[in-house]
């Protein structure tokens, strides 16, 4: 709720609604509750009648002002209080889309259009993927026009209304898998030193779901076990993609007894074949195995509870910056 009433009165229904967005962002609310928020805002909205925010305020405050909501303002400068907050916000996102495709939809169309357009208004098409930065600036673009062309909501919606908004919420949805995240102004790596396509695909495609979603999303244990496969893949490439560096790798000191060209080298014995072939630095080499190789264990679930190890933030940071600091060495000239 402001801290200052309204100095004038609002009698449309155009103007309430800004007054009400502004007075109550979305954000101001927690994840668990923005759902509910926005249901009682389209539902205060649809019983919006000529006499003022005031009193309309005082009357349907149960509705506007859901149990748990934290009445603060947002400010867009703000970052967010922690990692997967971002995630959560599409999802949410997400949802309201998923009201408008759902047959019939739930609540009035227009209502809910209007509520994903707001949404969508928040996002920075920098903090997408390239591939998805003009896709959300058409379909915002879309819904604004569609709504301007559109009778009022009161007066209901038409079956070509209808398709049009399922259409651009499927849209919308698509390109929300694309979000990076608020202000990451999302820079994806280049994998250029890996030579095999096939493997260069699948390192692509792992680095892009654990950068995008599983660390975003605090999913730590993945976040691990994931870095740790890439880390592997990037390994195996390196040590088997040249004919020479292959040869060396197989009469190296340290190379175990089992088949490299079949991925039967464990993590450990790729990064000590790497050092002893000088493909990572040495005083890195023990802190990014011990890293690696003691946490990717957690995809067993026994030897996890034999190693009682945490698996938290902490340690998804450090698997992530242990990849990404070997990333950044191949990636030298």
């Amino acid at each position: 709720m402001p801290s200052r009433k309204p100095r004038k009165m609002v009698r449309d229904t155009r103007q309430f609604r800004v007054v009400l967005r502004v007075a109550l962002p979305t954000r101001a609310f927690p994840p668990r509750v923005r759902e509910s928020c926005v249901s009682a805002f389209q539902r205060v909205v649809a019983g919006f009648k000529a006499g003022g925010v005031r009193r309309l305020i005082a009357g349907e405050r149960k509705d506007v002002l859901p149990r748990g909501a934290r009445r603060r303002r947002w400010n867009p400068a703000c970052k967010p209080a922690r990692r997967g907050q971002n995630r959560v916000m599409v999802a949410y996102i997400k949802q309201i889309a998923d009201d408008i495709i759902a047959d019939p939809p739930r609540g009035n169309a227009k209502l809910i259009l209007e509520s994903l357009s707001v949404e969508l208004d928040r996002l920075d098409p920098r903090d997408f993927l390239p591939a998805g930065r003009a896709n959300l600036v058409r379909v915002k673009t879309s819904i604004k026009h569609l709504l301007f062309t559109s009778p009022p909501a009161q007066h209901g919606v038409t079956i070509v209304f209808i398709a049009g908004a399922r259409k651009l919420a499927n849209d919308a949805r698509k390109i929300l898998d694309l979000y990076g995240g608020e202000n990451s102004r999302t820079v994806f790596r280049f994998f250029t030193f890996i030579q095999n396509s096939d493997l260069k695909n699948i390192i692509e495609r792992d680095y892009r779901e654990l950068s995008l979603i599983l660390f975003p999303s605090g999913a730590w244990k993945s976040t691990v076990v994931m870095a740790g496969s890439i880390l592997e893949a990037i390994l195996h490439d390196c040590l088997t993609s040249d004919a020479a560096i292959k040869s060396k790798a197989l009469a190296a000191k340290n190379a175990p007894k089992k088949d490299l060209t079949k991925g039967e080298w464990s993590l450990h014995d790729l990064i000590q074949v790497a050092v002893e072939l000088k493909l990572l630095p040495s005083d890195r080499a023990d802190a990014i195995d011990t890293i690696l190789r003691d946490y990717r264990n957690f995809v067993h679930p026994m030897k996890e509870v034999r190693g009682a190890h945490p698996c938290t933030e902490a340690e998804a940071l450090m698997a992530k910056g242990a990849l990404d600091s070997v990333c950044n060495h191949l990636t030298l000239p």
